[in-house]
């Protein structure tokens, strides 16, 4: 990743710091290669904790209901079930969850923005609301923003995930 601008090598190595990310082999991260959507589930599931969101016990036989994740691991299963339980993937279909499909742009935003309307605001954070008041407003969305800052580590420059109900102007 060295020939990367600092910021992508400091993001990624955050993710790593975290083990939000375990590479795709020792030492190698792979940043070019496409997210596989049964990757995506293991990095959400992965930073469930430092987001603060409590992850719910994985079913008896985790997303039996898709007929295409048979191949995967017990623990891609898992994470996959457990996203599925808090609304936060609701696969390709009915019946599947396209593991072996490059996350979109748009399922990569539906995953987050779903992940982060469960992440609380807490310690380190402050109310969105409190630092981007908004007024007029006739529906709300969920919006994410950092406010505290690491003194050091792999993730001094960034802050703790919270979330927040924030009005959107109409």
């Amino acid at each position: 990743i060295r020939r990367y601008p600092t910021a992508a090598r400091e993001a990624i190595n955050c993710l790593a710091h975290y083990r939000i990310t375990l590479g795709t082999g020792p030492d190698t991260f792979a940043p070019d290669d496409p997210v596989r959507r049964h990757h995506m589930a293991l990095f959400l599931t992965r930073a469930a904790e430092p987001a603060g969101i409590d992850l719910p016990r994985p079913s008896a036989r985790p997303a039996e209901d898709f007929t295409n994740v048979e191949g995967l691991s017990l623990r891609t299963r898992e994470a996959i079930d457990q996203l599925l339980q808090l609304g936060i993937t609701k696969g390709t279909s009915r019946t599947t969850f396209g593991p072996d499909g490059a996350a979109t742009r748009r399922q990569m935003a539906l995953f987050l923005y779903r992940f982060l309307d469960l992440a609380p605001v807490g310690p380190g954070g402050i109310d969105v609301e409190d630092a981007f008041p908004m007024t007029g407003t006739s529906r709300t969305c969920t919006t994410s923003r950092s406010m505290s800052r690491r003194q050091s580590g792999p993730c001094s420059r960034w802050g703790c995930w919270r979330a927040r109900r924030v009005p959107l102007s109409a």
